[in-house]
């Protein structure tokens, strides 16, 4: 049994009416019918372009949005039904890191601070109340490549010593393959593959995954 287990997860979006009045211009599946699971320890790397469905899906995860249908279990505990107090509970165990340093702050915070310095923050944040399980959604994609690399750095410093689980969300092939002990891509809202980090990025076996790696270029040793 993993850390967390996910069941057929989910999310579907109404459109909303136009200007004019017509009526509802149908539903997106931002996520559909997703399982899988996250082993204690690990890094899953949820991979795929904007828009895929991955942000929706890591905060489905942590109970920020409710699913339209499915589960969700964390150390054997069914997530979704947590009210009150084990939802707090949940809360201590599960922390995200957001994609943008400088929105997840108090606007009243100092200025000078960098946008790395600012992600420092919020990783610092999201570790204070010692958590099992890290969402990373995208969080070095408004830095600049060598303040990245830092950051990526520090997180793989961090589950080192703290025994993290994460799960990884990042639009680039090459942040997860460097950071991921496993690889799931994501595409219209559904887990197109998944398998450990060297046989995805070496035998890709869905077309899309082919072209995700064709379109993003080695990067350097970070």
């Amino acid at each position: 049994m993993g850390l967390l287990e996910i069941r057929n997860l989910t999310k579907v979006f109404n459109l909303s009416e136009s200007a004019f009045g017509a009526r509802p211009r149908g539903e997106v599946r931002a996520v559909d019918n997703v399982s899988l699971e996250i082993q204690q320890g690990e890094t899953l790397g949820l991979v795929g372009e904007s828009g895929s469905g991955k942000s929706t899906l890591g905060r489905l995860i942590l109970r920020l949005i409710e699913p339209t249908s499915g589960g969700v279990q964390f150390a054997g505990k069914n997530l979704l039904s947590a009210s009150g107090s084990e939802l707090r509970r949940f809360r201590r165990d599960m922390q995200i890191i957001f994609q943008d340093p400088f929105g997840s702050l108090d606007p009243r915070y100092p200025h000078e601070f960098s946008g790395g310095q600012r992600q420092r923050i919020g990783i610092a944040r999201a570790l204070a109340l010692r958590p099992k399980f890290i969402v990373a959604d995208e969080p070095v994609s408004a830095l600049d490549v060598s303040v990245g690399a830092q950051i990526v750095n520090l997180l793989r410093n961090l589950q080192r010593e703290f025994g993290l689980t994460y799960l990884f969300i990042s639009h680039s092939m090459p942040l997860v393959r460097f950071l991921s002990t496993r690889i799931a891509v994501m595409y219209r809202g559904q887990i197109v593959e998944i398998g450990p980090t060297e046989k995805i990025t070496s035998h890709p076996q869905h077309a899309y995954t082919s072209s995700l790696l064709e379109a993003t270029p080695e990067i350097a040793a970070l």
